[in-house]
């Protein structure tokens, strides 16, 4: 390892350069070798499209102690014309920072960075930290090897500019390591020790195998003192140089009775005769101030916190009803418990979106509350008819997006500085992939996001009470938001109350309002607790675009779309005791489960579309109707052979990391082929712990047995020639790389070094999904690292073929992508082949 800590002093910096919102990736200094290759000298020039002139050139900068300041002023940019014009989007931008570093002999080390989205050494990616968590203490270790000689560092980072950044301050720290095992003590998710309380539940603490070679059957206990009991799990395998937050159970001897406020709990680390020790602080809490407490997610088997702040007077026998609350952006979980005062008649309870940022409650974020709500109704006595949903700013999106998609779990919902989707937010229309790509390679893009847009299923809320709180000079999110929301309400004649606060920006108070205003509004709180759900109400309209994300509300589902990621809409409502009356549109089978308060037993008439149906209703359970093949409503499911769309085996790309999946990198190709393919494996499961507080196995090819096969998704790294796995179900794909092209169902896509990425059924085990990232040689694999979907609003489809060209043109280089139909087949209609 290196001898101390390594700041590197002299660097040379160069941009902006504008990119798109949640552009993806990018290569901006692709016309001088790319982010991988370049070794820049000062003065070298680059188009921009920000910088007065169309040019941007790299210029000398100075660190002081690891920490480089970027004045923006020092680049002839017009921020304000560009804000004028564009909004947020015309300043979104990144730019970088390069640097040249000599070492003797190899090198172990830990990188430190803040601020900094990824940086490369010698060529090779890795994610940093690039939303800042160590500013909340939370420190992002990575770890690397500098090589013998001259080490080419270059970081990536992103920029506003204008009024709202003068200057990005980012940080970049070269650490030395000793131990083969590294703690990462700052992330460890822990519950609180509540007084009087016993500790039986989880925790997790991030290991760093900081060396080159895979560490095997790690042991890791905690406690054995004299307040923790002691727990061990074993880690079988970490390979070279990864990261994994390792799930552990963590208990108390008894009842906590200390008067101190923080507790010390004792880790250490084993292997191969080697330990490794330290401590976690654990937070001592009385009951009524609001503790953090964790749970397993049924996604990943990681350890999840929340933060609950009990009712007023609380006792254990007591039901109650529960506010969901959601956090903005950088807040933790913990807000609740200093922005709401306790309630006689609720919990306040905050989930985490997985992380501060996380995924904006969308995907695995929106996932997260509806865990919790689970962990809670397991936990205390909730009454599922008090359930309410409420949050700030992207917390406020949540709470749009989860209790539209959810009516049903919720007696109301009260958004507050809340924005609507993305596309209203902070516009699309500066990526490159919407620039160049093909007008239906966007809508298909387009088609997977669909769901994240509030907008769209704003008639979900028929049953659903809306209390909307804003300020009326909020400049972060603009009360257009709420307006829009507000008037789309009013039109449908749904029930909605509006409070646009003059004078008052995104987040505020009011005086002698417990807690902090803008979330706790005493007018909105009333609201709230004045509301019961109606579990079976006689009208119900449910629309989704994804029946993986949801496929019903009420007492009404739909099995199966007509077209795949259309807008598919339901509105069913009892007319009377023995008739229920139903249109559809885009739906080819749906059930119904006539509620008993409404429908009686015995002869039920259902009107589709106007078409009669009868039924003999002898006991109350499901009705299911579909399409027959002259198109007409008949009664009975739809009846598939072989394999078929359905929630939990479903698309897009993304549904592969919803249920227990393993990271699978191949080993049979060169030496070369192998470590890529690890280094992909590694950089994906360090940014789903970085961006989803997530745990994930990484295997090789070799070690998949039929208990994975049986138990996981297989998300696999590299393609026939050098995985075992992909070489195995190659042939059963519909898309596959067979003599270095890839083959698309009889098609051959042509064009030189590309990446396919397809989900599909494992043609191992059919309940199981496969995710295949594959090159049709090296330089493809590499590329297939470009596009992921760990990150809210990718909008990756089913499959995806591209080139090079993606690091200018975005989707604009993808020559093939698209769905899979409901029986999984290719369907030209639902795909784009280019030339």
């Amino acid at each position: 390892t290196v001898e101390d800590t390594i700041t590197v002093r002299e660097w040379l910096t160069v941009g902006p350069f504008s990119v798109g919102t949640r552009e993806g990736y990018i290569d901006p200094l692709a016309d001088q070798g790319g982010e991988e290759a370049i070794r820049p000298y000062e003065g070298m020039e680059h188009p921009s499209i920000m910088a007065q002139g169309g040019v941007v050139r790299w210029r000398k900068v100075e660190s002081e102690d690891g920490a480089l300041r970027v004045w923006y002023e020092d680049v002839d940019v017009d921020w304000d014309a560009l804000q004028a014009h564009h909004g947020w989007a015309g300043r979104r931008g990144v730019a970088y920072a390069y640097a040249e570093l000599e070492v003797r002999g190899r090198r172990r080390t830990l990188i430190l960075t803040d601020k900094v989205g990824a940086f490369w050494l010698n060529g090779r990616m890795y994610y940093g930290d690039v939303y800042g968590y160590r500013r909340g203490k939370v420190r992002t270790f990575v770890p690397v090897v500098l090589r013998d000689g001259t080490n080419r560092i270059l970081l990536k980072f992103g920029v506003w500019g204008g009024v709202w950044e003068k200057e990005r301050k980012i940080i970049f720290k070269i650490l030395p390591v000793h131990e083969p095992l590294v703690f990462n003590i700052s992330d460890v998710t822990v519950p609180d020790a509540v007084r009087g309380e016993v500790i039986e539940g989880w925790m997790a603490i991030p290991l760093i195998n900081a060396t080159e070679v895979p560490l095997r059957k790690v042991r890791l206990r905690v406690g054995g003192d004299e307040v923790f009991r002691r727990t061990e799990t074993v880690v079988g395998f970490m390979p070279p140089l990864t990261i994994q937050k390792v799930p552990v159970r963590v208990k108390t001897r008894g009842a906590v009775t200390t008067e101190k406020d923080t507790l010390f709990l004792p880790v250490v680390a084993e292997v191969d005769g080697r330990k490794v020790s330290s401590v976690v602080p654990v937070r001592v809490r009385n009951l009524e101030e609001g503790f953090r407490t964790t749970y397993v997610s049924s996604v990943d088997s990681s350890v999840q916190e929340f933060s609950v702040l009990p009712p007023k007077d609380f006792h254990p026998e007591g039901t109650y009803g529960l506010i969901l609350a959601l956090h903005g952006a950088s807040v933790p979980s913990g807000w609740v418990l200093g922005c709401y005062d306790p309630k006689p008649w609720a919990f306040v309870v905050g989930p985490t979106n997985r992380r501060p940022y996380g995924f904006d409650w969308q995907d695995w974020g929106r996932i997260d509350p509806l865990e919790v709500l689970d962990e809670m109704k397991r936990r205390y006595r909730i009454d599922p008819d008090r359930v309410y949903l409420t949050g700030h700013s992207m917390g406020g999106h949540g709470t749009w997006h989860v209790g539209l998609h959810h009516p049903d779990l919720f007696a109301a919902i009260a958004p507050s500085a809340g924005w609507t989707s993305f596309n209203i937010y902070v516009p699309f229309f500066m990526r490159k992939s919407y620039i160049y790509a093909h007008p239906k390679l966007r809508s298909i893009r387009d088609m997977v996001i669909r769901e994240d847009r509030a907008e769209v299923f704003v008639e979900n809320a028929l049953n659903l009470p809306v209390f909307v709180l804003h300020g009326g000079k909020d400049e972060e999110v603009p009360p257009i938001h709420a307006r829009m929301m507000v008037k789309r309400l009013k039109q449908l004649g749904y029930e909605v109350t509006y409070r646009e606060v003059p004078g008052k920006k995104h987040w505020w108070d009011l005086k002698g309002v417990p807690g902090t205003a803008c979330v706790n509004y005493p007018e909105m709180m009333e609201f709230l607790r004045s509301k019961v759900r109606d579990g079976a109400p006689k009208k119900v309209v449910f629309k989704t675009t994804d029946l993986a994300l949801n496929d019903g509300i009420y007492w009404v589902r739909i099995d199966q779309m007509e077209e795949l990621y259309r807008d598919a809409l339901i509105v069913a409502e009892v007319k009377g005791d023995h008739v229920i009356d139903v249109k559809v549109s885009n739906v080819a089978g749906f059930t119904l489960f006539p509620p008993e308060r409404w429908v009686g037993l015995g002869r039920l008439r259902i009107l589709v579309n106007g078409h009669e149906l009868r039924v003999d209703l002898k006991k109350y359970g499901p009705v299911s109707i579909r399409r027959d093949k002259k198109g007409r409503f008949a009664l009975g499911r739809i009846k598939h052979k072989g394999l078929w769309k359905r929630p939990g085996l479903y698309g897009p790309i993304k549904r592969a990391y919803f249920s227990p999946f393993v990271f699978v990198y191949g080993t049979i190709g060169t030496p070369e082929e192998t470590e890529v393919n690890l280094h992909l494996a590694r950089t994906k499961a360090q940014k789903w712990w970085y961006r989803g507080n997530g745990w994930v196995r990484i295997v090789p090819d070799t070690s998949v047995d039929e208990r994975i096969i049986e138990n996981y998704n297989l998300i696999l790294f590299g393609g026939p020639e050098s995985n075992l796995v992909t070489r195995r179900i190659n042939d059963e794909l519909p898309i596959r790389i067979e003599g270095g092209r890839i083959v698309l169902g009889e098609r051959t896509v042509p064009g030189e070094h590309l990446a396919l990425k397809e989900v599909y059924p494992n043609p191992l085990n059919p309940e199981r999904l496969v995710l295949v990232n594959a090159g049709t040689d090296l330089e493809g694999t590499k590329l297939t690292g470009a596009l992921d979907a760990l990150y809210a609003s990718s909008g990756l489809p089913d499959y995806i073929v591209y080139g090079k060209a993606i690091r200018t043109e975005g989707w604009g280089g993808v020559v093939a992508a698209g769905f899979f139909d409901v029986e999984w087949k290719l369907a030209p209609s639902l795909g784009f082949f280019g030339p």
